[in-house]
């Protein structure tokens, strides 16, 4: 099952606030500088979830990684991560981030490992998600952009 992909425009995609607002993530920022984010679509042409991050220099903050209900237990999101994980490493980044109260496990599968929120990088701490977004109780995790 083949994915299609789409850099959107958050000013010009109001059904991305809106689902990422439904899926419980925020979406108060999606239009602020150093943010990117894509939209998949099924063989059928069907929107089926949304991927995006935030610049922090060299490194990332991988962002509202969700598939939409409809879509759920396909593979989709297995395959919105591998293509989101392989355009961070082609775009240049270092180091990903990630702030979640949800898909610990599934992270971990992808090679993330949680870090204790007190040793987040400067960059981090300086993020909209960081500091103000994500519950505190929400897990910060962390591996290299290039990872095998």
């Amino acid at each position: 099952m083949t994915l299609t992909v789409e850099t959107l425009d958050p000013r010009h995609a109001p059904e991305l606030a809106a689902d990422l607002r439904a899926a419980g993530l925020p979406a108060d920022d999606l239009d602020e500088p150093g943010r990117i984010f894509f939209a998949f679509n099924d063989e059928s042409g069907l929107r089926c979830g949304y991927v995006g991050a935030e610049w922090m220099g060299d490194d990332a903050l991988l962002r509202s990684v969700v598939v939409l209900p409809l879509f759920r237990g396909r593979g989709h999101g297995r395959r919105i991560m591998e293509w989101m994980l392989g355009w961070l490493n082609r775009a240049g980044a270092h180091e990903l981030y990630l702030l979640t109260d949800s898909v610990v496990p599934m992270m971990e599968k992808f090679g993330f490992r949680p870090i204790d929120r007190a040793n987040a990088p400067p960059g981090v701490r300086a993020t909209r998600q960081f500091s103000t977004q994500c519950p505190i109780e929400a897990v910060l995790m962390h591996r290299p952009a290039c990872q095998g």
